[in-house]
């Protein structure tokens, strides 16, 4: 079977917590700890991959975390980011 491809904008955030910005196309303002939940995303048979778009000028190298069932659900996968340069440098 192949990979299901769908794309899941991140302003479609079912529930959050810490996400201090939300746009018509970008959540924001995220800081360690902070969380949003998308329902319907099925890793068991669907996506095997997961491409993400974001931007910050910090030199920090930001980390996202993806959880199965819950915030405290077993860890599927990190992904660490690097700093972009600029808010609107993706």
């Amino acid at each position: 079977a192949s990979p299901v491809d769908f794309t899941l904008q991140a302003e479609n955030v079912t529930s959050q917590s810490g996400v201090s910005v939300i746009t018509g196309s970008h959540i924001g303002a995220l800081d360690a700890g902070d969380w949003a939940r998308y329902d319907n995303v099925d890793f068991g048979s669907g996506p095997t991959k997961v491409r993400i778009r974001y931007a910050t000028p910090n030199a920090t190298t930001p980390a996202f975390e993806f959880r199965l069932g819950s915030t405290t659900g077993p860890v599927v996968a990190t992904v660490s980011l690097g700093h972009t340069g600029s808010w609107s440098n993706y």
